[in-house]
């Protein structure tokens, strides 16, 4: 078990390389990590801090010695927290008994997708149109982010945050609101770019609009823009959320493969 830098060899075999898409939070998160360890061969270990699950990457074929180490290092990681990680839904029970007796307090799924061939393109009905945000949508951003994070988290951060990440975004060439007969509808945000593909972050149609085929051609629009820019577009769904997993797919998404986030109900 060593701490590796971001750019270790781990990170261009083939074994990694094969996850590349379902492990892409790990991608990113990897170059900013306040710990980044590995047996350099079968596993990676990455947290940015307490508030955040650690990504645990696992190979499929790993050995039992090899598993053996990886249990040792989430348990020196985690001595005196609680266990809070994210790892390929196979991995998960495995992962979970590391931690025994302590029992899983909270665990949901995230789905993986990309879309490799752009979307048929599709017309949308008059008055529906696709734009950037800019100064004038700091109201409605903020408003959509609580709605997002309502929908995802039960209940969105405080005013501050929220505030903050609106900000951010207001001119941004990757946030988007989508209008319709003039009424901001939707919104989509692109946060990561890089080896040929653009995530998603936030992909979000205020209730109102819901049921009537906004949020899939939001959806449409928002990837024909990504690969016009020269990228493919993938993205995160939770995995509980039926409607949101069928509209991705009717889009043109295909599934990557599934995380679970899981937490623990003590310390370790």
């Amino acid at each position: 078990m060593y701490n590796i830098n971001y750019d270790d060899y781990i990170f261009s075999t083939d074994e990694f390389l094969k996850d590349r898409l379902l492990y892409d939070i790990l991608w990113y998160a990897r170059h900013n990590a306040e710990i980044l360890k590995s047996d350099c061969k079968s596993f990676v270990v990455c947290r940015s801090n307490d508030y955040f699950p650690a990504i645990i990457w696992v190979d499929d074929n790993i050995t039992r010695k090899d598993f053996d180490t990886l249990a040792y290092c989430l348990k020196q990681i985690f001595r005196g927290k609680v266990p809070y990680f994210m790892v390929k839904e196979s991995f998960g029970e495995r992962v979970k008994g590391i931690f025994k007796p302590l029992e899983v307090e909270k665990q949901t799924g995230l789905v993986s997708y990309v879309m490799e061939m752009p979307p048929v393109k599709i017309t949308p009905p008059k008055g529906e149109v696709l734009r950037n945000t800019s100064e004038a949508d700091k109201n409605t951003l903020i408003e959509f982010i609580k709605g997002f994070q309502t929908d995802c988290f039960g209940g969105p951060e405080n005013d501050e945050v929220v505030s903050a990440m609106a900000e951010k975004r207001l001119n941004s060439p990757d946030s988007y609101i989508y209008e319709v007969s003039g009424i901001p509808a939707g919104m989509a945000y692109c946060s990561k770019k890089s080896e040929g593909y653009c995530r998603i972050q936030m992909i979000y149609t205020s209730p109102e609009f819901r049921n009537k085929g906004v949020g899939f051609r939001m959806t449409v629009k928002v990837c024909e823009r990504i690969f016009a820019n020269g990228y493919k577009p993938n993205l995160y769904a939770d995995a509980s959320n039926p409607i949101s997993n069928r509209l991705y797919i009717h889009a043109g998404f295909r599934e990557v493969g599934r995380l679970s986030e899981i937490k623990m109900n003590g310390i370790q």
